[in-house]
């Protein structure tokens, strides 16, 4: 079911993934400064979602990861990354595809995510999150167990120790590892340090309306402008308790 900005943004996204998804494994990449990579699908899918946010919202600021950006004279500011999971695209995987995300004053108050290759659409708007056409119920308050799921950075290996009783998994994607976590269908998520706005907005915008947290390392509430970049943890409430317990998270270079 879609409120009146999920009626206007879904067909955009869903068109720019289309595009994004007729040059599926005909496309090759290029680096940027930074050593992600963009390809030309990431630019199109961009372009359609820009100009479709500037046509129907004038005024808001938006903020896209391949620079086509507007200003706003307002405290409404979009979020816009054409193609979240380009690495995974470019490997032949599934979760990845357009993501937006709509603060305002730096809270979120709409999210939307879309993956072409499988149909999936997240979105969330008015205080209800949904998957396709159903709502998402609250997520389940409970401590780990060996079924958990939690979903972490592909280098988390090189760098911490992890105790955690469950199964971890990585899905190049961190809109992804959000969405899932919302749905229940994980306990929780490492998102690691250096993240921008349009990677978290979506996934901060369904916690919220399904009862999950963030907080960073320090156990601090996350909050997207003043956390920016800084790795966090999501889930429900126990799982981010439980990993914000001494020693669960070990760092190589602790003593």
């Amino acid at each position: 079911m879609s409120g009146e900005t999920d009626a206007i943004m879904r067909p955009l996204l869903q068109r720019a993934g289309r595009e994004a998804l007729q040059r599926f494994r005909h496309v090759r990449a290029r680096h940027k400064a930074d050593g992600s990579p963009v390809t030309e699908a990431d630019l199109i899918a961009e372009q359609i979602l820009v100009e479709g946010i500037e046509a129907a919202f004038p005024g808001d600021a938006i903020r896209s990861e391949e620079g086509m950006g507007a200003t706003g004279a307002g405290g409404r500011q979009w979020m816009v990354d054409p193609l979240d999971g380009t690495g995974s695209f470019l490997e032949g995987l599934a979760h990845w595809g357009p993501t937006v995300g709509l603060l305002d004053e730096g809270a979120p108050i709409y999210g939307a995510l879309y993956w072409p290759r499988t149909g999936d659409y997240f979105h969330a708007e008015e205080g209800v999150a949904w998957w396709d056409e159903e709502p998402l119920p609250k997520i389940a308050v409970e401590a780990p167990t060996r079924r958990g799921i939690l979903y972490i950075p592909s280098r988390l290996h090189a760098y911490v120790r992890l105790g955690w009783p469950g199964k971890a998994r990585n899905l190049g994607s961190i809109a992804a590892h959000l969405a899932l976590v919302a749905t229940g269908g994980a306990a929780g998520a490492l998102i690691p340090g250096g993240w921008k706005p349009w990677d978290v907005v979506c996934g901060m915008a369904l916690l919220d309306c399904v009862g999950g947290e963030a907080r960073t390392f320090n156990g601090d509430p996350l909050s997207i402008p003043a956390h920016s970049g800084q790795a966090f943890i999501a889930g429900n409430p126990a799982v981010v308790a439980y990993l914000l317990q001494p020693d669960r998270l070990r760092f190589f270079t602790d003593t």
